[in-house]
Formats: structure tokens, sequence, C-alpha cells
């Protein structure tokens, strides 16, 4: 038996992500490295990252990539009106 879901294939019991497929939902550790922050950050909500929605599942805290993306390019946007706010005189 053979099926796809949200671009994996499971064979059997074995399952397999499509090449140059992101996953949707990273744990801290991805997330730290895709914005350079540390995890320790993401997981004590330091620098704004509580603003991150979090999925429980057990023990284990996750986000989904583009929350952690919608939240980078926010940071951005606030970096940048802050700069144009300072060159105005």
């Amino acid at each position: 038996m053979c099926f796809s879901v949200l671009n994996i294939v499971v064979v059997g019991c074995l399952t397999v992500r499509m090449k140059n497929e992101e996953p949707e939902i990273i744990d801290l550790a991805q997330a730290a490295r895709l914005t350079g922050l540390a995890r320790s950050t993401w997981a004590n909500g330091g620098a704004g990252t509580n603003k991150v929605p979090r999925i429980r599942l057990g023990r284990s805290i996750r986000v989904t990539r583009k929350d952690v993306i919608a939240w980078l390019e926010e940071r951005k946007a606030e970096a940048t009106r802050f700069a144009n706010r300072m060159q105005v005189t």
C-alpha cells in the first residue's frame, strides 16, 4: 500500500520525505538555526520569540516554519522603520 500526504510518501512502514521539501513543523533547534538565535532563546521565549505560536507534542515544543519566517519579516520591517526614524533630522 502506498499513499501520499503533504508531499510525504508512505510505503508500508517506510516514510520518505520528497526531495527539496522543507518540513512544515520544525523543532526549536531548527528555528534557532533558521534565525541565528540560540536554542535557549527560543525555549525561554526571549527576544520576542514568545510571539510565535508554539505546538506542544508531548514534552517537545515545535513551531511552524511559516510562523518563524513571518516573525523574521516582522522583525526586519521593525528594524527598517527604526532605521528610517533615526535618519530623519
